[in-house]
C-alpha cells in the first residue's frame, strides 16, 4: 500500500501507493476480482488450495477467511467505478513475476485474464530471481508480485513479513495495529486464546488486504523413519539444529 519515498533500501520512509492505497482498488482487484479457485484449477491441476488469509491451511491456528471475499467482478467494477476508474479511466498495474517455477508465469497469465474481466490491464513483467528479491526486499518500486516464498509461515514467523517495521514487509503497510496483534500472540500462554487472537488478525488481515496468499507451489521433503524432531517449513527454512536420530 506505499511505495519507497526516497529509494534507500529499505527505507522506512513510505509514501502512499499510487494505485493500491486505496483500499478500494485493493479490494475490487485482491478480493472480488480475483477468482483463486480458477487459479488453482488451472495453474495447479486442482491440486491446491484457494487461500486468503495471511497463515496457510496447515499451520498453527489458521482460519479459513475466505468467506471475506467471494468472487464477484460485478462488484469489483463497482469499487473501481467508486475509485474513479472505468472506460474512460481504465486502470493499469504491473504484475511482477520470475523465473524460478514456470507456474508463477501460469498464475500471472491467469490473473491478467482475471483482471481483464473487469476492465482492468495487468501487464505481466518477468525477472530473475535475484532481481526480483532485490526489489521486493530493498525498496525497489513494483506495484503486485506473485511468488511462493515463505507460503507455510506460521503465526509468530509471518512478523518478519507483515509487521510494519519487517524489513520484509512486501505490502509496506504503516498499520501498527499489525504489529499489536502480534504483540499480543506472541504473549498469550493460554492455546485457545491464542486461537482467537489469530483468528482474530486473519480477519482484520484480510479486510484490510495487506497480505493476500492464493496458494503455493508443491515443495516435498522426504526423511528416514529414525530422523526425529524435524520441523517442515516448506522452501523458507531448512533447519536440523533440533534433528536427532534414533539409531
Amino acid at each position: 500500500v506505499t511505495v519507497p519515498a526516497d529509494g534507500k533500501p529499505l527505507s522506512k520512509d513510505r509514501a502512499p501507493h499510487p494505485i493500491f492505497s486505496d483500499i478500494r482498488v485493493r479490494k475490487a482487484i485482491a478480493c472480488y476480482g480475483m477468482d483463486g479457485k480458477e487459479i488453482v484449477k488451472i495453474a495447479y491441476k486442482g491440486a491446491a488450495t484457494p487461500w486468503l488469509g495471511i497463515i496457510p491451511p496447515g499451520t498453527m491456528d489458521t482460519v479459513d477467511v475466505n468467506q471475506m471475499c467471494p468472487y464477484d467482478p460485478a462488484k469489483a467494477k463497482a469499487l473501481l467505478a467508486e475509485a474513479g476508474y472505468g472506460p474512460k479511466k481504465p486502470l493499469t498495474f504491473e504484475l511482477m513475476t520470475n523465473t524460478e517455477k514456470s507456474v508463477f508465469n501460469v498464475i500471472a497469465t491467469v490473473i491478467k485474464e482475471q483482471m481483464a474481466r473487469i476492465g482492468v490491464t495487468a501487464n505481466i513483467k518477468l525477472v530473475d530471481k535475484t532481481t526480483w528479491l532485490v526489489t521486493s526486499t530493498q525498496d525497489g518500486v513494483f506495484d503486485m508480485f506473485i511468488e511462493d516464498l515463505s507460503s507455510l509461515l506460521t503465526a509468530d514467523q509471518n512478523s518478519y513479513l507483515s509487521a510494519s517495521t519487517a524489513a520484509w514487509n512486501h505490502s509496506r503497510h504503516t498499520d501498527t495495529k499489525i504489529d499489536d496483534f502480534y504483540l499480543r500472540y506472541s504473549r498469550e500462554m493460554d492455546p485457545a486464546k491464542r486461537k482467537a487472537i489469530a483468528k482474530e488478525f486473519q480477519e482484520y488481515s484480510a479486510d484490510k488486504l495487506y497480505w493476500n496468499t492464493i496458494s503455493g507451489s508443491p515443495f516435498y521433503q522426504a526423511a528416514q523413519p529414525w530422523m526425529k524432531d524435524y520441523v517442515y517449513q516448506a522452501e523458507f527454512k531448512v533447519q536440523y539444529k533440533k534433528v536427532w536420530l534414533d539409531k
